[in-house]
């Protein structure tokens, strides 16, 4: 069983019918791109969000979470929320390699129209103390918090 909706001819519009191959198929639904764009779709994301969220700064790691690494190859990792604009992050990267810290992994979240985004950045080695107050020193990042990872 399958449910789609995002797929080669879906309908332009909400209101639109899907008329493609995949619909004669058995056991593959398929909606428009916005199939879930409920009132109550939006509630249950918005609480599965803070739960989320929660259990992150709980215990550093968020639930339902697919393909993670498998190795332990990272030690901390750096939230930085920011301002949503060009170049924050690549001064932060800047930051990391002339620190000579490694970045294993890496998620931006944006959030919404607040012009703002959180990014959570995974790296092999603690960040040295001048390299976390070069960034906490650029204006368009607004927090930097550094987490060790317990293995």
């Amino acid at each position: 069983m399958a449910g789609l909706d995002v797929f080669e001819g879906e309908p332009t519009e909400g209101v639109a019918a899907y008329e493609g191959p995949l619909r004669e198929m058995e056991g593959v639904y398929c909606t428009h791109h916005i199939g879930a764009s409920t009132d109550e779709a939006q509630n249950a994301v918005a609480l599965e969000v803070v739960h989320i969220v929660k259990e992150y700064r709980s215990h550093g790691v968020p639930p339902n979470v697919v393909n993670l690494p498998s190795g332990d190859s990272s030690s901390h990792v750096l939230v930085i929320r920011h301002a949503d604009r060009v170049g924050v992050l690549a001064a932060v990267l800047s930051v990391l390699k002339d620190d000579g810290v490694n970045v294993q992994e890496m998620e931006n979240v944006i959030l919404g129209p607040s012009h703002a985004a959180i990014a959570q950045i995974a790296v092999a080695k603690e960040p040295s103390p001048s390299a976390l107050h070069s960034m906490r020193g650029n204006p368009l990042i607004f927090d930097v918090t550094l987490m060790s990872i317990t293995h």
